[in-house]
């Protein structure tokens, strides 16, 4: 558990951990802020493999994040300006929560260059909207292939996705296509 900023956790295994493998969150201390996650293999976590929390301006980069029982990597809570970038994130989810990545109440989130596949029960990439909207999201130059649901999801969004963009991601075999919008 971090709940400070300004630390780099490189090159580590972080595996079979009771809730989270790593658990980012603005607690009641100081602020939780540009905490950086790189070449880190993240796998067999009870939920999830690396869950932020009010997080925001940190980056996880150029992990292996697989077999974890809910999402591999969640933006949640107010998680503003992260980046995901050149990670693979696969075989997540095997309690059947979100997908590889789940995403609610976050901006400017950016994730990009990842290869995220073969994710159980939901989809690649999916914005719950639970809690808030995820404004000037940018999810750009992603392999998004063979989830069980769809590439990307943006699920029960009482909040648009405003002023994002979505481009130039590859989205091939998905069990119910590339990305699909449900109100």
């Amino acid at each position: 558990m971090i709940y400070g900023g300004h630390n780099n956790i490189t090159d580590c295994k972080i595996h079979h951990c009771g809730n989270a493998g790593i658990l980012l969150h603005m607690g009641a201390g100081p602020a939780c802020v540009m905490n950086i996650i790189e070449g880190c293999k993240i796998y067999n976590n009870a939920h999830v493999g690396v869950s932020q929390s009010g997080h925001c301006d940190g980056r996880i980069a150029w992990c292996q994040i697989w077999e974890n029982g809910y999402e591999g990597i969640t933006i949640d809570n107010g998680s503003h300006n992260n980046a995901i970038l050149s990670n693979e994130i696969h075989h997540n989810n095997t309690q059947c929560a979100v997908g590889g990545i789940g995403v609610d109440g976050s901006n400017g989130t950016d994730i990009k260059s990842n290869n995220i596949h073969h994710n159980y029960c939901r989809s690649g990439i999916t914005f719950q909207n639970n809690v808030g909207g995820c404004d000037g999201t940018i999810v750009t130059d992603n392999a998004i292939n063979y989830n069980a649901g769809y590439g990307i999801l943006e699920r029960w969004t009482q909040y648009p996705n405003t002023n994002s963009l979505f481009a130039n991601n590859s989205m091939v075999g998905n069990g119910l296509g590339t990305h699909f919008i449900l109100h």
